[in-house]
């Protein structure tokens, strides 16, 4: 039987292929930019050997690790012709500085604080020694990415102790009754969490099991947000004004959805809820505010576990700064940044540091700052933050507009908290069996 073709029929053909054709020609103009601009100058690989060392004991002399971590800054210590400038010691700012180092860059770190190594730093008390910001961390088993990477940063020289497998206890107070708490352990393992919380809740499976597959796919978009800080802005802007960026990634669906959106969508139990919930502590806004992308990839970075660095925390920068160093870069401590130099036209061109009474200013063709957003604002000029604000009219306004409203408290866009996003919970001992968080029982983490 002879079968004839359609108008309508040739065109929804040609619709259909021309909805392939589109992702595809996208893809081709995504490579070519990455070769263009990401390949188009030959540069030093940081990762072209391995330069993992056996491991060496723990150094417990304070003076030796004081030389490291408690550089404190003089302007003599500045290296002549530096490559960049980085604005803080924190694990961003630490590991930037590294990765430039191990391309046979130059780099000056500046830390205002008295010890280097910002939420990875230590302090003792009494005999004690007490960590300010990690008390664990996930994706450390061998072979992994994170795990990879910070072994090239330090040579190989952090040990990583696991964590007991019931890494964390949620715990639920009854506030009102005063009855007995409900304990919600925490084990290892995607499906072994899954049946901790079937077992906790065996009413709800049906909302778990959603919800958690919500977080697995949420979580695996985060390559994409990866990419896309890598691409041209312009390109980047055209993608989503265009929409073509739905095509290739579900990201901005999960990024501009709060957690508490769904939370409501998977479960009415707010037992539950406080229970998925149970660490948006670790970034600071509530469920009602956060990103569920930001929250999916937290779960998603303990879904196996976690790990502590042997020795405490300042193990990580006591041993990424050699690193730095040895590409005659610096890290100087009690060295407090005031302003972001300009040269008038827009263009950073270094930045002043407080040295008691005087002002010290420094040069370099790049400055980066790992000092948070809110403080990176206030270092620049006005006139540079306002002429790059002014300039740009209609359609997505770029990061310097958004800053500046995050710092007028005129708007606090979801995200821009993508950028912002700190590490796991604060304090610690320097091996926990499992974290114990204390929520209110029958009261949503809205509360």
């Amino acid at each position: 039987m002879e079968h004839t073709e359609s108008a309508s029929d040739g065109l929804l053909s040609g619709c259909c292929h021309l909805s392939y054709l589109i992702p595809l020609a996208v893809l081709l103009i995504v490579g070519y930019v990455l070769k263009t601009v990401m390949f188009r100058q030959k540069g030093d690989n940081p990762f072209h050997r391995d330069v993992r060392k056996p491991r060496a004991p723990v150094v417990l002399d304070r003076d030796v690790r004081k030389k490291v971590l408690k550089n404190h800054f003089h302007q003599s210590k500045v290296p002549e012709r530096v490559d960049a400038i980085v604005i803080g010691s924190g694990i961003g700012g630490l590991t930037t500085a590294a990765l430039m180092a191990k391309a046979n860059k130059k780099v000056l770190v500046l830390e205002q604080h008295t010890k280097a190594g910002g939420c990875c730093h230590t302090f003792s008390e009494k005999g004690f020694e007490f960590d300010v910001g990690i008390h664990y961390i996930g994706q450390l088993q061998e072979n992994t990415m994170v795990r990879l990477l910070i072994d090239q940063l330090t040579e190989g020289q952090v040990a990583w102790e696991p964590l007991d497998d019931n890494f964390d206890t949620v715990v639920l107070t009854k506030k009102e009754s005063g009855g007995p708490a409900k304990r919600v352990p925490l084990h290892a393992g995607r499906e072994t969490i899954l049946q901790n919380l079937i077992d906790a809740f065996p009413d709800e499976e049906k909302g778990i099991r959603k919800f958690l597959n919500l977080v697995k796919d949420a979580s695996s978009t985060s390559l994409a947000f990866a990419l896309l800080k890598l691409l041209p802005y312009r390109f980047c802007r055209f993608l989503v004004s265009s929409g073509l960026i739905h095509r290739f990634t579900r990201l901005f669906r999960y990024s501009e959805r709060s957690l508490q959106e769904v939370l409501d969508e998977v479960t009415t139990d707010d037992d539950l809820k406080t229970v998925l919930a149970y660490c948006f502590g670790d970034y600071g806004v509530p469920p009602s505010e956060a990103s569920f992308f930001v929250h999916a990839i937290l779960l998603r970075h303990f879904e196996k576990g976690g790990f502590y660095p042997v020795g405490g925390a300042s193990e990580i920068a006591f041993h990424i700064i050699p690193t730095i160093e040895a590409a005659g870069g610096r890290v100087l401590t009690r060295a407090q940044v005031t302003a972001i130099l300009d040269d008038g036209h827009g263009r950073v061109v270094g930045v002043r540091v407080a040295k008691g009474s005087e002002q010290v200013e420094l040069r370099a063709p790049v400055v980066i700052s790992d000092a948070g957003v809110i403080n990176t604002v206030r270092m620049l000029s006005k006139d540079v933050a306002l002429r790059r604000t002014e300039g740009h009219q209609g359609g997505a306004r770029p990061a310097s507009t958004q800053l500046l409203d995050l710092q007028r408290q005129e708007a606090r866009p979801r995200l821009l908290r993508l950028h912002e996003h700190p590490g796991p919970g604060a304090g610690g001992e320097r091996r926990r069996a499992h974290a114990l968080r204390l929520l209110p029982l029958g009261q949503g983490p809205h509360l």
